[in-house]
């Protein structure tokens, strides 16, 4: 899915209750989300600098694909500002459980 925020202007309290990631899960399931909107439901939090959509965001043109993203290292995953440990275990377990659980849609 293409992106449709703004990066600069991702500031979730400014974006109508509606078109958050967390609403538009309940709403639409996890398909109908980005990966930008999923990983920003997983990180919580963003910076005191940065929404937590322009550091999902971020994140995704930095690892260019969801693969290069679930292989990542933990150290990998840090290398982006304002990923600490703790967020970086947190993006780790969830690609974990999505490899465990899906093995194959990652292979080859």
């Amino acid at each position: 899915m293409i992106i449709k925020y703004n990066p600069s202007s991702m500031n979730l309290s400014k974006l109508p209750a509606q078109e958050r990631p967390r609403e538009r899960l309940v709403k639409l399931g996890p398909d109908a989300l980005s990966l930008t909107e999923l990983l920003a439901i997983l990180l919580t939090t963003g910076t005191k600098d940065r929404s937590v959509l322009e550091l999902a965001h971020e994140m995704v043109v930095r690892f260019r694909s969801p693969q290069a993203l679930l292989e990542a290292s933990i150290t990998e995953l840090m290398e982006v500002k304002g990923i600490g440990l703790a967020k970086a275990i947190q993006l780790k377990a969830a690609f974990g459980i999505s490899l465990k659980t899906h093995p194959r849609a990652f292979c080859c």
